[in-house]
């Protein structure tokens, strides 16, 4: 039977703890983009969506006195809808385009 010493606890809890660290930090950049409840990705991918609501967000259409935000309008899912529904040649320069920003 193995012993117990007071260094190879130590040590085995260390190592549990370094193992669950590089789980949880792999599981971050695994879903590093998550989408919002009741929204879809159709012609953008969940990262392309995510970078359009946040230019909605941010710079675009913040709320100002009486008049709601774009998120409260959805203005980013509308851009999503509308990727969708181009062509493919024109779909995948707005991708591109996307991207870059």
């Amino acid at each position: 039977m193995l012993k117990m010493t007071r260094r190879r606890l130590l040590a085995t809890g260390l190592g549990g703890g370094v193992l669950l660290l590089v789980g949880s930090g792999l599981r971050w950049f695994a879903s590093g983009y998550q989408l919002l409840p009741g929204e879809a990705a159709l012609g953008l991918s969940v990262k392309e969506l995510c970078v359009v609501r946040s230019l909605v967000e941010e710079m675009f259409f913040p709320a100002s006195g009486a008049l709601p935000s774009g998120m409260a309008l959805g203005v980013h899912q509308r851009v999503d809808e509308e990727v969708w529904s181009q062509p493919q040649a024109m779909r995948e320069d707005l991708q591109s385009a996307i991207q870059l920003g």
